[in-house]
C-alpha cells in the first residue's frame, strides 16, 4: 500500500491482480485535525483485507488482513463500527456445503493487529448467495464490555439482507437478524421470491429508534419495505417477544419508472433517502441516475422528491449511492470509453477519480455533515476499483478525500440530523406539551405557561449531538426560562422584548440511551416559556468535549458569524471570530441567492472582524423585510449567518 498526496486530495492504492475488487467504508468514532472522524476500510482480495484512520483519513495504518476460517472461500465483506471504535466485519464463507457460512469478527484490541474474535453462523443460509448488505444497531449499555463471550448488552445486533436460493428454481429475498451474543440467526424471513437466476440487489440501512429500511429491485421497479412500528433488537433475544410485523404492501420508490436496478438506501435522521440506476426521463434508454426520499415515522411511507441527479451524455451511469440530502456518488461511462467515478454536491457535480487511463467502478462512499460553529463544508470519503486500461494490467482499490463547500451559501443551512418544525396551528408530532402557537412577523413561536416539552426520536446512542434552540420574545415584557435535556438543566437565559437568540450545546449521552431524546423549556419568569422556528439536533462524529458541557448563546459565543440585534429594524452588526485567518470579505445575499451588497470589513481592537450593514443594497436602496444571509470569506474559509429583517 502506498499513500500519496495530490494537493488537498489524498488517495490510497493497494495493488493485486484479483480482478475486480469490492469493499466498504465507515466512518466511526473518532477524532482528527481536519475531517473530526475515524474512517474505516474493509475489502474483498483473496482474503479480507481492513485499514483504518484516526485522523479523518489523511494517515493510514498499515493493512491488516481479517483471519480467516478455513477453508478459505471469503467474499463480500460488509463493514460497521461499535461504539467504541472497533470495526464489525461481516463476510460470506461459501466452503462450508451445503450452506453457506456467515462469519462476524471483531477487532477487539487495535495494539494487536491479529487480535480478531470471531463468531460464525453455519447452517441456516441456504445455498446460491449472491448478494447481501448489513447494518450495525446498538444495544442496551453502550458501555459493555469488550471480553469475548461475556454476556452483557453492549454488543450490537446485525441486520441483514440478501438474495438466496432457497430451493430448485427459486430464489428469495431473505432479512437476517444476527445476535452478536449467539451462535445462531436469531431471525430470518422471506420478503419476496422470484424465479432462479435472479438477484434482488437489496440494499438495507438502519434508523435508531428502531426501523430498518430495504430498497430492492423486483419486476424493473425498485421497491422499499420497513416495519410498521419499531422492532427493538431485545425483542429478537427474547424468545417470546414479538416479531416484526412488515407493511403489507410494498411501496414502489421508483414512481412507476420501467427498467430500475442497483438501488442503495440510506437512513439520514428522519429521512431516507434511496438512489439507483433507471432510464432517461423519455424512457427510451437505460443508464441515468435517480434518487427519492421518504420521511422516517407517519404511516404508510410515503416516497417523494423524485430527482434525476445526473442526465448522463453516455446514457450508461451506474451503481449509485446516495448520502443524506445533499450527496450522491456513482461510475459515470465517460466519450473516451472508460468508466469514472462521479459524485453530486448539491448543485455541483465532481470527477472524483479523474484518471482517464484506468477504469473506475463500483465506488463506496461515507459523508459527514458539518456541526456548528463549522464552516459549512461537506467532507466525502469515496473508494472505489480501478483497473489500468492496456498492458501492464492491474488493479487497484483507490479512496479519496474530498471536501466540498457550497458556492454561494445563501438559502443554504447545515444539514441536520433531526429537526423538529415549530410553532404552526398544528403542533409538530415531536411536541408533547404545549399551550399553542404565536405568530409575530417573520417568527413564528410555541409558548407554554409553565412547560414546553419535546421528544425527538432517530437518535443514534453511539454518536454525539450538538442541540440548537432559536428563541424569540415577541411580547412587552420578558421572559426568563430554562432548557432542560433528559431532565438535566443545560441553560438558562433571559430574553429582553423584541430579543432574538440561539443556544448550543453538546448532549449528555445519558440523555438519549434509548435513541430518544426529551426536551423541555421551564418557565421562571415573564409570560410563557417559548421556542422559535425550530430545535435542530446536528450529528457530532468526533469525540472532543465534556457531555453535558455548558451552552453558549449569541453574541457572547463560539457560533463562527453572529448578528447583532436579530431580527434587526434598521441596522445590524456581523461578528466573526478573532481566530479567521486571512484577508476576509463580507457580503450579503437575499433569501433567493441574490447579492444585496459587499460589505466593508474591519478588525475591532480585540482581534475579531465586524462588518456593519444599514440595511440597504448596493444602490442605497433600503430592502424589504424578510431572511437575508451575511457570507463572510478569506482564503480557502467562509462561513455564514442568518439574520431577520422586520
Amino acid at each position: 500500500m502506498y499513500i500519496s498526496q495530490i494537493g488537498s486530495k489524498l488517495r490510497v492504492q493497494i495493488h493485486d491482480f484479483s480482478g475486480k475488487l469490492s469493499g466498504m467504508v465507515r466512518l466511526g468514532p473518532g477524532a482528527g485535525p481536519t475531517a473530526q472522524t475515524a474512517v474505516n476500510i474493509v475489502w474483498d482480495e483473496f482474503l479480507i483485507e481492513y485499514t483504518r484512520s484516526t485522523d479523518g483519513g489523511w494517515n493510514w495504518i498499515p493493512v491488516v488482513t481479517v483471519p480467516p476460517i478455513p477453508p478459505v472461500i471469503d467474499r463480500m465483506p460488509s463493514l460497521n463500527v461499535t461504539p467504541d471504535g472497533h470495526p464489525w466485519v461481516l463476510k460470506w464463507d461459501a466452503s462450508s456445503a451445503p450452506d453457506e457460512c456467515a462469519i462476524l469478527s471483531v477487532w477487539r484490541d487495535f495494539s494487536s493487529p491479529g487480535n480478531w474474535f470471531h463468531r460464525p453462523y453455519f447452517g441456516s443460509l441456504g445455498s446460491g448467495l449472491t448478494t447481501m448488505a448489513s447494518v450495525v444497531s446498538t444495544t442496551g449499555d453502550e458501555q459493555g464490555s469488550e471480553q469475548p463471550g461475556q454476556q452483557d448488552q453492549g454488543e450490537p445486533m446485525v441486520y441483514a439482507v440478501a438474495t438466496v436460493q432457497t430451493s430448485p428454481g427459486v430464489r428469495e429475498l431473505c432479512f437476517y437478524a444476527f445476535d452478536t451474543l449467539a451462535d445462531s440467526v436469531y431471525y430470518q424471513t422471506s420478503l419476496a421470491s422470484a424465479d432462479a437466476g435472479y438477484d434482488f440487489q437489496a440494499s438495507i440501512d438502519y434508523t435508531p429508534g428502531d426501523y430498518v429500511h430495504i430498497a430492492y429491485r423486483d419486476g424493473g421497479w425498485i421497491w422499499y419495505r420497513t416495519w410498521h412500528y419499531p422492532v427493538t433488537p431485545e425483542m429478537f433475544r427474547d424468545p417470546q417477544g414479538p416479531r416484526p410485523e412488515w407493511d403489507a404492501v410494498p411501496r414502489v420508490v421508483s414512481a412507476g419508472m420501467p427498467r430500475n436496478q442497483h438501488p442503495s438506501i440510506d437512513a439520514d435522521g428522519e429521512w431516507v433517502y434511496c438512489a439507483w440506476q433507471g432510464p432517461t426521463p423519455n424512457l427510451l434508454h437505460d443508464g441515468e441516475i435517480w434518487r427519492a426520499q421518504c420521511p422516517v415515522g407517519p404511516w404508510p411511507p410515503a416516497w417523494g422528491g423524485l430527482q434525476l441527479v445526473y442526465e448522463s451524455p453516455e446514457q450508461v451511469s451506474d451503481c449509485p449511492q446516495c448520502h443524506g440530502i445533499a450527496t450522491t456518488t456513482w461510475q459515470e461511462r465517460m466519450s473516451t470509453g472508460e468508466n469514472q467515478v462521479l459524485a453530486r454536491f448539491g448543485l455541483d457535480v465532481d470527477n472524483i477519480s479523474q484518471d482517464a487511463r484506468y477504469d473506475n467502478t463500483c465506488p463506496q462512499a461515507a459523508v459527514r455533515y458539518p456541526v456548528p460553529p463549522e464552516p459549512l463544508q461537506i467532507w466525502c470519503h469515496t473508494l472505489w476499483s480501478q483497473a489500468r486500461i492496456g498492458p501492464p494490467y492491474d488493479d487497484s482499490i483507490h479512496y479519496r478525500l474530498q471536501c466540498w463547500a457550497p458556492r454561494d451559501l445563501a438559502g443554504m443551512e447545515y444539514p441536520t440530523y433531526v429537526r423538529a418544525v415549530l410553532g404552526k396551528q398544528e403542533r409538530s408530532r415531536y411536541c408533547l406539551q404545549r399551550d399553542g402557537c404565536r405568530n409575530y412577523g417573520d417568527v413564528a413561536v410555541d409558548y407554554a405557561h409553565s412547560r414546553l416539552v419535546y421528544e425527538l426520536p432517530y437518535i443514534n446512542p453511539t454518536n454525539r449531538y450538538v442541540a440548537e434552540w432559536v428563541v424569540y420574545n415577541g411580547e412587552s415584557l420578558s421572559i426568563t426560562q430554562r432548557v432542560e435535556v433528559g431532565g438535566a438543566t443545560m441553560a438558562r437565559m433571559t430574553l429582553r422584548p423584541g430579543a432574538c437568540d440561539t443556544l448550543r450545546a453538546v448532549l449528555p449521552r445519558a440523555a438519549y440511551r434509548n435513541t430518544k431524546v426529551r426536551v423541555e423549556l421551564v418557565r421562571e419568569a415573564g409570560p410563557f416559556a417559548c421556542l422559535a422556528g425550530s430545535l435542530k439536533l446536528y450529528e457530532k462524529l468526533d469525540e472532543g468535549g465534556r457531555d453535558g458541557s455548558q451552552a453558549w448563546s449569541r453574541p457572547g459565543g463560539p457560533p463562527t458569524v453572529m448578528a447583532s440585534p436579530n431580527p434587526f429594524v434598521s441596522s445590524c452588526v456581523f461578528y466573526c471570530p478573532a481566530n479567521a485567518p486571512g484577508a476576509t470579505t463580507a457580503s450579503v445575499y437575499d433569501a433567493g441567492g441574490r447579492l444585496v451588497r459587499s460589505l466593508a470589513v474591519c478588525r475591532n481592537g480585540v482581534g475579531s472582524f465586524r462588518a456593519d450593514w444599514d440595511g440597504a443594497d448596493g444602490s442605497g436602496t433600503s430592502v424589504p423585510t424578510g431572511i437575508y444571509y451575511c457570507k463572510f470569506a478569506g482564503g480557502d474559509w467562509s462561513s455564514c449567518a442568518k439574520v431577520v429583517r422586520q
